[in-house]
């Protein structure tokens, strides 16, 4: 994986280069002149939650492989778990591996009280809808505190077939 970034020359301008990571190992870095060097101490890989926002499973099994209890830890300060942002950007295939291979809890909610199911439901990810109610996994009947769940959020926008499929 080669990620591109800026690095200062000798005379303080700004000039490209790209690192090899590996493994979240650096391997090498080169400079746009073709020069190789020693890697920049700000190489940018992917954390759990670009990760799962992105949809790059393979970095997601990355890290739970390295750490299996990131498939449940809060990515920020409103709660919002790899589960819940996956499902909310509409990555089907993270949802599938954090839920099940990952064992993520489903049902964990951000500290409004939505669950990865209201938000994919009322951000119109049927797919994702359809896996968490036919795994057996969601609770359907979870609230949030204002008393909203998925069905509420899906018909207050206007989603029918959302709707149709959580009633």
């Amino acid at each position: 994986v080669y990620k591109r970034q800026g690095l200062l020359g000798d005379g303080g301008e700004r000039r490209g280069s790209a690192a090899q990571v590996e493994g979240g190992e650096l391997v090498s870095a080169r400079a746009e002149d073709g020069e190789e060097g020693l890697a920049p101490t700000s190489v940018s890989v992917k954390t759990m939650g670009e990760a799962a926002s992105d949809g790059d499973l393979e970095r997601v099994k990355q890290l739970v492989e390295e750490d299996p209890s990131a498939a449940n830890e809060a990515l920020n300060k409103v709660g919002r778990n790899p589960l819940l942002t996956a499902a909310c950007e509409g990555h089907l295939e993270v949802v599938r591996f954090l839920a099940i291979e990952a064992h993520a809890d489903v049902n964990k909610a951000r500290n409004d009280g939505s669950t990865s199911l209201m938000g994919a439901a009322a951000l119109v990810h049927l797919q994702i809808v359809r896996f968490l109610i036919h795994s057996g996994l969601s609770n359907l009947h979870l609230t949030t505190p204002d008393g909203l769940n998925a069905i509420s959020g899906a018909c207050m926008g206007k989603h029918v077939e959302i709707c149709g499929r959580l009633h």
